[in-house]
């Protein structure tokens, strides 16, 4: 990334030896900062145009004021379309309702419930396929990883075998806006993303390239494209050991996979993002476009020029 510096730098250095005049320390350090500052603040093309500052907005205070990748806000019946929101929403209106509610001796859900929590949210392909029934809440990934979001967001406590609502979950459960932003940034930063496939191979790097993965679903999402088109773009912007680009046809199954079940299976699908229809078999790749609701619920400032 650092190439146009060194080259600008050693052409500078160059031309002064060349001119017969010496650079004080002072001067190449005003130069050296400078040159700096401005490849810092200059598009490159695999970050679709986004310069090294403002991905490293994105990677590390994704969604915050200064951060290209806003969240805009939604009326009530938008803020419905969103599964994992409708999910945690509804498990804490039980909660309040009941003022807590009793887990099974066993620490689970209550199955009335994990019932109602599946039936408010994604489908899981195992269930679906008749390779579990939906007994109890471990049973279906869907179903816990709702338990486990409204955990770690802060929002529900357990006591001695009952869930009752912390006060921020009191405070959020008043405020759709403010559910969805809490909900969104103990997803990217809380949760354990092992649940979402059991692999932990590429989890820890993909979960924090969230933000750049919607700005490329906001460019190219308008139509259908095959799930690697994604994690290629994903990969060749934040290359893990390939030195050279990598293509639809080179880009390793691990990497793939992982990026298809954290990023697109995993963020999108739960937050409602993405639209694409079943597979007909489980290792057949998936076709995905941007949904309705993910044009009024991100607002994507373009690169800086």
């Amino acid at each position: 990334m650092f190439q146009d510096l060194k080259n600008y730098v050693n052409e500078y250095l160059y031309n002064k030896e060349v001119l017969g005049v010496s650079s004080s320390l002072e001067e190449f350090k005003r130069l050296l900062t400078m040159s700096i500052i401005k490849e810092c603040n200059s598009g490159i093309e695999v970050y679709e145009g986004y310069s090294p500052r403002e991905i490293t907005l994105m990677l590390y205070s994704p969604f915050e004021s200064d951060c290209p990748v806003q969240l805009n806000k939604l009326s009530s019946e938008e803020y419905a379309m969103i599964p994992i929101f409708r999910q945690v929403k509804r498990l804490m209106e039980v909660i309040e309702e009941k003022k807590e509610l009793k887990l099974t001796a066993k620490g689970n859900l209550p199955v009335k419930i994990v019932k109602e929590l599946y039936s408010l949210g994604i489908s899981d392909d195992f269930i679906e396929a008749g390779i579990y029934k939906l007994a109890k809440e471990q049973d279906s990934k869907r179903v816990r990883i709702v338990r486990i979001l409204a955990h770690s967001a802060g929002l529900i406590k357990k006591r001695k075998g009952v869930l009752s609502l912390t006060v921020e979950g009191v405070r959020n459960l008043k405020d759709d806006s403010l559910l969805l932003k809490t909900l969104i940034g103990a997803f990217c930063r809380k949760i354990d993303w092992e649940i979402l496939d059991f692999m932990n191979i590429y989890g820890d790097i993909i979960r924090i390239e969230v933000a750049f993965s919607i700005v490329l679903l906001a460019r190219y999402g308008t139509e259908k494209r095959i799930e690697q088109f994604y994690a290629v773009k994903n990969y060749n912007a934040f290359p893990l050991y390939f030195e050279s680009p990598v293509s639809e046809d080179t880009l390793c199954w691990d990497y793939n996979n992982s990026y298809r079940e954290r990023i697109i299976k995993g963020f999108m699908k739960h937050f409602g993002l993405i639209e694409f229809e079943p597979r007909e078999k489980m290792c057949d790749s998936i076709y995905l476009q941007k949904s309705a609701i993910f044009d009024k619920l991100f607002r994507i400032i373009p690169p800086k020029q």
